[in-house]
Order: C-alpha cells, then sequence, then structure tokens
C-alpha cells in the first residue's frame, strides 16, 4: 500500500505542477505580498506590546500571513528537490526547506508542548506543577530539591541540586542550572530564578518544566537553515573572483571590519571570565550570537550606504557593478544575521526554555530579517524595479535600527524585554 502511494507522487507533482493557480500562488509576487503581510503584522504586533506566544498564534491574521508562508516554503522546496546538485540552487533549498521545517515544527510543538512552574524549598520533594492556567499538573516523576546555592548580587550563580524519582539513567541527583536545564523522561527542568518573598532568599527555587516532543525537528530546520546561509557566504566570497576591483573592496572591508570588531571587543563582547556577568550570558553561545549579529550589522549597513549612493546618483539603473555589490553586501549580512538568529534561539532555549517567545527585540529582529528577504526575493524576481528595490532596502535598515537600539524608547517594550540584564 506505501509503495502504491509512493508511486503516484510524482504524477501528483507533475500535474499540480502543470496547473496555473500553483505556480501564481508561490511565485515572487505572492511571497513578495505575503512578506509584506508579515512584516506589516510583526510590526503592528511590535508597536503595540508585548504578546504571548499563544497570543500571537491566537491572532487570526498572524496564523493565516504564517499558514501563507509556510505553505509557499514547502511548495517552493518540493519545486527545488531536483536541483539540489546545482551549487548556486543548493543554498536556496536549504534556506526554504530549513525555515519550512521550523514554522510546521514550532507550530506542531506549540500544540503538543506542556510548561510548568514548581516552586520548591530545600527538603521538599513535589510531583506536580502548575500551568499557564493556574491549574496543578501531575508530572511523571517527582523532584525533591536537596540544596540552593543562589547570591543576592545579579552576577552571582543560581544552581539547584535536585533528587529525581524515579530516575531512567540509574542516576537520581540532578544539577539545575542557568544555561544548564536538566533531562528528566523526556522533559528539561529550567532555573528561573529563586524567591526571596518567602523568608530565606536561598531556601526556595522556580523551576520551569518543558515537554517539547517536537524540538528535535526544528533543531534539524536550524541546521539545514544554516547550511544554507553558511553555502550563501562561500559563494558571496567567491562570488568576487568575477571582478577584481570590487574583490579587492572585499578583502579591504572584511580586513578594517575585523580590526575594529577586536579592537572595540572589550565594550561589545565582554570578557565571559569575569565576575560581572549575569548567568544568563555565561554560555558558550554569546560569542557566535553576538559576533554574527555585529558582522551583520556592519555588512548591511554598507549595503544601505551603497544603496543610498544609488539612488542619489541615479546611477542605478546603469551602475551594474556597484549594484552587483550593494546585492552581495546583501547577502551575506542577511547570512550573518540568520547565522545569529539561529544561534540566539539555541542559547534562548537553553537559558530559557523558549528558543522564540516573541520578546520586542525578537520580534523587530523578525522584522528586519524578513524585510531584507523582500529585498532579495524582488531582486531576483523583479530585477528591472532597482529603485524600489534599493527604497526597500532603505527601509530595511530603518527596521535594523528599530531591533539594535530603537526598541528601548518604544513604550510598548519597556519592562517587557529579556534581553536586558542588570
Amino acid at each position: 500500500m506505501q509503495a502504491k502511494k509512493l508511486r503516484k507522487f510524482p504524477s501528483v507533482y507533475k500535474r499540480c505542477k502543470r496547473s496555473p493557480f500553483l505556480p501564481k500562488l508561490t511565485g515572487y509576487a505572492s511571497a513578495l505580498s505575503c512578506l509584506a503581510c508579515v512584516v506589516g503584522l510583526t510590526i503592528w504586533m511590535g508597536l503595540v506590546g508585548k504578546v504571548s506566544e499563544n497570543g500571537m498564534q491566537l491572532f487570526i491574521p498572524f496564523s493565516i500571513a504564517y499558514g501563507w508562508m509556510a505553505c509557499i516554503l514547502g511548495w517552493v522546496s518540493l519545486r527545488q528537490v531536483g536541483a539540489l546538485l546545482h551549487k548556486r540552487k543548493f543554498f536556496l533549498f536549504c534556506c526554504h526547506f530549513g525555515l519550512f521545517i521550523i514554522l510546521v515544527c514550532a507550530s506542531l510543538g506549540s500544540v503538543a508542548r506542556q510548561s510548568l512552574t514548581m516552586v520548591i524549598g530545600v527538603g521538599e520533594q513535589k510531583r506536580e506543577g502548575v500551568d499557564s492556567s493556574g491549574h496543578l499538573r501531575e508530572l511523571p516523576f517527582a523532584i525533591e530539591l536537596k540544596r540552593l546555592e543562589a547570591g543576592e548580587l545579579p552576577s552571582d550563580r543560581i544552581v539547584s541540586e535536585v533528587n529525581v524519582y524515579p530516575c531512567e539513567d540509574g542516576m537520581p541527583n540532578k544539577r539545575v542550572e542557568v544555561n544548564q536545564p536538566a533531562d528528566v523522561m523526556g522533559w528539561k527542568i529550567y532555573q528561573i530564578g529563586f524567591d526571596k518573598n518567602k523568608g530565606d532568599a536561598t531556601g526556595v527555587s522556580i523551576f520551569e518544566l518543558l515537554f517539547d516532543p517536537w524540538l528535535p525537528f526544528v533543531y534539524i530546520g536550524m541546521g539545514v537553515m544554516a547550511l544554507g546561509g553558511l553555502v550563501l557566504l562561500f559563494f558571496s566570497f567567491t562570488g568576487w573572483r568575477e571582478n577584481i576591483r570590487w574583490k579587492s573592496v572585499c578583502i579591504a572591508a572584511v580586513g578594517g571590519l575585523l580590526v575594529a570588531v577586536f579592537a572595540c571587543s572589550d565594550i561589545v563582547i565582554p570578557k565571559l571570565s569575569g565576575d560581572a556577568l549575569p548567568p544568563v550570558l555565561r554560555s558558550p553561545w554569546f560569542i557566535p550570537h553576538v559576533f554574527f549579529y555585529v558582522l551583520a550589522y556592519i555588512l548591511l549597513g554598507a549595503s544601505a550606504l551603497t544603496g543610498l549612493y544609488l539612488l542619489c546618483s541615479k546611477k542605478c539603473e546603469n551602475d551594474v557593478g556597484t549594484m552587483r555589490l550593494c546585492d552581495k553586501l546583501v547577502y551575506m549580512g542577511v547570512a550573518w544575521m540568520t547565522l545569529g538568529m539561529l544561534t540566539g534561539a539555541v542559547w534562548a532555549k537553553e537559558a530559557w526554555g523558549h528558543y522564540w517567545t516573541w520578546d520586542p527585540k525578537e520580534t523587530w529582529a523578525a522584522v528586519a530579517w524578513f524585510s531584507y528577504l523582500g529585498y532579495i526575493h524582488l531582486r531576483r524576481g523583479y530585477v528591472s524595479k532597482k529603485r524600489l528595490a534599493l527604497s526597500v532596502l532603505l527601509i530595511s535598515f530603518i527596521l535594523l535600527q528599530m531591533c539594535w537600539w530603537g526598541v528601548n524608547y518604544l513604550p510598548s517594550a519597556q519592562g517587557a524585554s529579556l534581553h536586558v540584564y542588570r
């Protein structure tokens, strides 16, 4: 039976491919319309204020827009399977298919995921947690808090030593720390704080317990997207061989970039060995996440300056070399930004238990990222609309500033961001 279904798949695919409706639904015009809707809705939610993850999914226009995007990504990925051996199209497949996996599996995971909060004192043993609606839910295991190490300063570590019963691996003793959750029977136990309002400041620990069966598939999607970003970076660099002049500019720019980054490393990336960092920042993901974003900001800033020059000088229609340079800078900047977002998502999962919570910073990062994707699709699908594409590029750079520092001044984001450390 399964073999018959598989044999029918190519014929179904060919019928869909010949359909006049489906290609239009998933073409560049549809992709750009979808990206415009996604950017507009996400901007609106970023201005209104922090919306919970469940609240975002219950917002019908949001669900429709992202469902539309998932449909486009799925069909485009299917069309690009036959071009996997084409070196220039491999990264396109990885980017489309990786994002498709993330959107679909994250949506399924939001339905199947269980999240409970447990407040437990030293010497206590508990077998239930409180869900988001305030109801007690029983766990398949019991947790006993043996010891809690916590200080008064924000930079002090918070470490809990617990016993778990029953224990499937034969080692009931577990250690739970910020950025180092414990794994128990498919559940992850996160240290999210300690309660100072119940007498002894170091006697009560607060855990978040998460069960997410779709998480491995989300990580697979992230890995596929990261591979696409790395391949895109490789071809963006090697593409400069076509023009020696721009290759020299690239080498000089990258060299100056690295000098600037390392010269400002004490400001941009504090020393991990210092005691002043909050526990959440003491992670191996800290340096790559920040470094990737620094590279992305500089390259996208250079692309904005190049685009502004082309618009002001009115040379965008004739200066093919500078326009190509602008495209290359955007490709590299978006690739680094993608890697920065992915490493940040993995880090957030290890620190807070959620890889994406639509925190104000995350919301505006998504806005900027989708806006730059709009520029890329506009350049690939409508080559002659250069002035429109450059205008989108400048708007994208403004949105990037909102992600970087502008979000700090929005009234809707005050006190709502997890990306503020004191």
